[in-house]
C-alpha cells in the first residue's frame, strides 16, 4: 500500500456510493393481513375472512359479505449477524496485485421496523363490491456499525412502498367473479456507505470518507383477479399484481477529507409482477384449511445503473431469478367468539449465489412458522393477533466491488463471510363489521 496512487483516483472512489444493490427491493413483503399471516398467508384472498383480497385478489371481495373497515400494525425485529471468513483489499501495483486481509467489526445488520395498512371494503349491490386498500407491498432496512469489515459496501440501507389501491369486484355468474384494482404508488429509498479513499502522495490509505444517497417517486400500476366458487366450502383464484415502474430522484452527499459535495441522482427501478394463487376447503363447521403459492418476477431485475452529473453511470449486474413462494394453513374455528390457525410457508431467494448476494439485502431462502388467534365480539368487532419466526437458511457471501469506479479493478474489495439471520414477527388487527 505504499505505491502513489494518483490524486484522482482517490477522489473517484467517491463515486462508487451508488453502485451495491441498493433500490432492488430483495425484500417483499408478505404481511398484508395479520389474519392471513396466522396461516402462513396461505389461501390469498380467497378464505374471506378479512379484507387482504383487495391486495391479493380483489375478485375475492364478492365472497366477503357487508362492509368492513380494517387496520393492522406489524413490528419485525430481523438479525443478520455476520462473520468474517476471509474478506481482503486488493490493490493492483506495477509489480502485480497485492492482496491485504481486511479487518472491522462484525455486527448485526439487522433492525426494527414497524409498519402497518389497512381496508375498507363495501358492497354496492350482490353482484359488485368496492375495496380500498393502502398497503407496504415491498420495504427494507438493514444497518451496520460505522467500522464493520464490509462497510465499503454498505452501511444503512432503507427502502419503504406505500401502495394506495381501489379495487372493485364483479360477480358475472354463479360462482365466478373478477376483479380489478388500480394502484398510486410511492417509494422512497436511502443508503450509505463507507467511502475508500488514498493519500494522493504516499498512497497510504486515508481515513474512511462517507456518502449517504436518497431518492423517491410517485408512479402507478394494476391488480385483477378471478375467483371460482365450487360450493359455499370451495373457492379458487388466481390474483396478478403488475409490475411499476419509477424514475427515482434525489442527492448524493459526500463527507470525506478528500471532497465535501452534493449531487442530484437519478436512477430507474422496476418492481416486479407477482401472481398469488389461492386455494380455499372448509370441512366441517370447526375446521378448514388454505393453500397458496406466490411467483414474482424478479428475473427483470439484470442490473442497477444510477446517473450523477458529471460521473459515470454506476452499474451493477445483478442477474436475480424469478421466485416462488409455497404456503399451507389450517384454521379451527373453536365456537363463534375465537378462532386459531398455523401455517408453513417455503420463501425461495432471488439472489442467484454467494457472489451477487450484498449486505444491503443478505436474503437467502426462508421457512416460515406461523399461528394467530381471533376473538370476535359479536358480529360487529373482531381482534386478530399472530406471530411469525422466519428461519433463514445459511446466507454466504463472496462479493467484490470496485473501490474506484473510474479505474475498475485497480482496487478491490472482497467481501467474504457468512450471515446467521432469522426475523421474529408480530401483528395485530382490528375490523369492525357494518
Amino acid at each position: 500500500m505504499k505505491k502513489k496512487i494518483p490524486f484522482k483516483l482517490g477522489v473517484a472512489g467517491i463515486t462508487w456510493i451508488m453502485a451495491g444493490s441498493a433500490y432492488a427491493g430483495g425484500f417483499q413483503i408478505s404481511e398484508q393481513s395479520v389474519v392471513g399471516m396466522g396461516r402462513a398467508f396461505a389461501g390469498y384472498g380467497m378464505v374471506a375472512d378479512d379484507a387482504s383480497a383487495v391486495f391479493y385478489n380483489p375478485a375475492g371481495m364478492t365472497a366477503l359479505k357487508g362492509t368492513q373497515i380494517q387496520g393492522m400494525a406489524y413490528y419485525l425485529s430481523s438479525h443478520a449477524k455476520f462473520k468474517n471468513k476471509g474478506t481482503s483489499l486488493t490493490v493492483v501495483s506495477p509489480g502485480g496485485p497485492l492482496t491485504f486481509p481486511d479487518s472491522g467489526s462484525q455486527p448485526d445488520g439487522g433492525d426494527d421496523s414497524p409498519f402497518g395498512g389497512g381496508y375498507f371494503k363495501i358492497d354496492i349491490n350482490d353482484w359488485v363490491a368496492f375495496g380500498l386498500g393502502m398497503t407496504v407491498p415491498f420495504g427494507l432496512v438493514t444497518d451496520y456499525a460505522n467500522r464493520w469489515v464490509g462497510r465499503y459496501h454498505a452501511l444503512r440501507s432503507e427502502v419503504k412502498t406505500i401502495d394506495i389501491n381501489p379495487s372493485l369486484a364483479f360477480r358475472i355468474a354463479e360462482g365466478l367473479s373478477i376483479g380489478v384494482g388500480a394502484s398510486a404508488q410511492y417509494v422512497e429509498a436511502k443508503l450509505s456507505r463507507a467511502l475508500f479513499l488514498v493519500n494522493p502522495t504516499t498512497g497510504a490509505q486515508l481515513p474512511d470518507g462517507k456518502a449517504k444517497v436518497k431518492g423517491n417517486d410517485w408512479s402507478a400500476g394494476y391488480n385483477v383477479g378471478v375467483m371460482y366458487e365450487f360450493g359455499p366450502n370451495t373457492r379458487f383464484g388466481v390474483g396478478f399484481r403488475s409490475k411499476v415502474e419509477y424514475k427515482l430522484k434525489g442527492d448524493l452527499k459526500i463527507r470525506s477529507l478528500v471532497r465535501n459535495a452534493e449531487l442530484k441522482a437519478k436512477a430507474d427501478l422496476t418492481l416486479p409482477e407477482t401472481v398469488h394463487i389461492g386455494i380455499f376447503h372448509r370441512f366441517d363447521d370447526h375446521w378448514s384449511v388454505a393453500l397458496g403459492a406466490r411467483w414474482t418476477n424478479w428475473s427483470r431485475f439484470k442490473e442497477l445503473r444510477v446517473r450523477s452529473p458529471g460521473l459515470p453511470d454506476q452499474v451493477t449486474k445483478e442477474n436475480w431469478n424469478d421466485s416462488w413462494t409455497a404456503n399451507i394453513g389450517v384454521n379451527y374455528d373453536l365456537n363463534p367468539a375465537w378462532s386459531f390457525r398455523a401455517g408453513y410457508a417455503f420463501d425461495e431467494t432471488p439472489v442467484p449465489n454467494s457472489r451477487l448476494r450484498t449486505p444491503r439485502i443478505p436474503d437467502n431462502t426462508r421457512h416460515w412458522l406461523t399461528a394467530g388467534a381471533s376473538y370476535h365480539y359479536g358480529e360487529a368487532i373482531s381482534v386478530d393477533i399472530a406471530y411469525a419466526h422466519i428461519f433463514v437458511e445459511d446466507t454466504r457471501i463472496d462479493n467484490t466491488i470496485d473501490l474506484v469506479a473510474t479505474k475498475p479493478g485497480l482496487f478491490r474489495h472482497q467481501l467474504v463471510g457468512k450471515f446467521d439471520s432469522s426475523v421474529n414477527l408480530g401483528g395485530i388487527q382490528m375490523t369492525f363489521r357494518f
